[in-house]
């Protein structure tokens, strides 16, 4: 399943990706990662054995490969990725999971990717957002009211495609 992570600067996001990234390599997972800002968080950087890339087309180049498969992988500044300038690459959500690879977008404005991008995350953990954003990635999920909720530093709402419910968090106390 892809996962969506959104919300504003300095909301947690980057801090929650970090963490879900340390626990699957502690499982032994593999993680890919691009990350073209590489700036550590409250849960520190990337794991130790990430595969880490900080060129779009050296990231892209790397997925291709016929043995590259069975991964989690991570896309910081996602937006930058995946837009309706560059559709070539929405393979990696479209059609990722057919070789073994779980996505985690990471995004400051949902709005900003595609609806086609968007509607592949079976999951989002949405931070602090602008009310506009808050509206349409809950529309994306079935929840009309989730700008009315109020989040604060590190708080997060966790949406499950195909759930009425959602559950609230911190990533500070996680």
């Amino acid at each position: 399943m892809h996962t969506l992570i959104c919300g504003v600067t300095m909301s947690g996001k980057t801090t929650l990706a970090h963490k879900f990234a340390k626990e699957l390599a502690a499982k032994g997972q593999t993680i890919i990662v691009f990350d073209p800002v590489m700036t550590p968080t409250a849960a520190g950087s990337w794991p130790e054995n990430t595969i880490l890339f900080d060129d779009e087309h050296d990231f892209f180049d790397y997925l291709i490969q016929p043995d590259v498969n069975r991964a989690h992988i991570f896309v910081d500044e996602s937006a930058d990725v995946f837009n309706l300038s560059k559709p070539w690459n929405n393979w990696l959500l479209t059609r990722g999971r057919h070789f073994g690879f779980s996505v985690f977008l990471i995004a400051q404005r949902p709005k900003m990717l595609p609806p086609t991008v968007r509607n592949q995350c079976g999951r989002a953990y949405v931070f602090r957002l602008a009310k506009d954003d808050l509206k349409e990635i809950g529309a994306d999920f079935g929840f009309s009211d989730l700008h009315k909720i109020e989040l604060d530093k590190g708080d997060f709402l966790l949406l499950n495609s195909g759930s009425a419910q959602f559950q609230k968090g911190n990533v500070f106390q996680i």
